[in-house]
């Protein structure tokens, strides 16, 4: 579950760094507080100073720091909804880094996404007589903030670990162990 939070957190901060907004400078030098905090916990770890344990405290309240500081700095659901997205898309499916992130710079630039906001206001995607529409709309005005956000870090982090659990291997992790031993009998 940790585990999930550091990788939610490194997907968080370069989604953060890609994305143009006026905050752009502070969020860049923002992660240094958790690589500089991790280099110096490691050093005091090295010189038997402190206990792993430790190191695991104060390097996870450093990115908690940092992260609610990409909270406040990045307000709206928006780049939230890319980022689980692009997490999710990496960690369960295995989708090529390289290529996510490259759609995730693309779809935040402002022409994409007011391109895409005009496409839906002239189709009326979002009118409230959608049924699913207004049920989301509640769910969002009665869940705002950081405590929310952190919250639903925590239950996407705590759905990952289940479906972890339940699938121990993924399906494109199936199809390359298939196609590897359909070459081993080829030898």
């Amino acid at each position: 579950m940790v585990h999930r939070f550091y990788a939610f957190y490194q997907f968080s901060a370069l989604g953060g760094a890609l994305l143009p907004n006026a905050r752009l400078a502070d969020l860049g030098y923002n992660t240094i507080i958790a690589i500089q905090s991790s280099a110096f916990l490691m050093t005091l770890f090295r010189k038997g100073l402190i206990r792993d344990y430790t190191h695991g405290f104060w390097y996870t309240l450093a990115l908690i720091i940092s992260f609610a500081y990409i909270r406040s700095a990045i307000p709206g659901y928006l780049f939230w909804m890319k980022v689980g997205m692009t997490f999710g898309l990496r960690v369960k499916f295995g989708f090529d880094k390289y290529l996510g992130w490259v759609i995730f710079a693309i779809v935040s630039l402002p022409q994409v996404e007011s391109f895409f906001f005009n496409i839906v206001a002239q189709n009326n995607l979002l009118s409230p007589s959608n049924s699913v529409v207004r049920d989301a709309s509640e769910l969002l005005n009665k869940s705002t903030g950081t405590a929310s956000m952190v919250g639903l870090v925590l239950l996407t982090g705590l759905a990952f670990g289940v479906w972890e659990s339940v699938d121990k291997k993924r399906p494109v992790d199936a199809f390359v162990y298939k196609h590897k031993a359909d070459e081993q009998k080829i030898e």
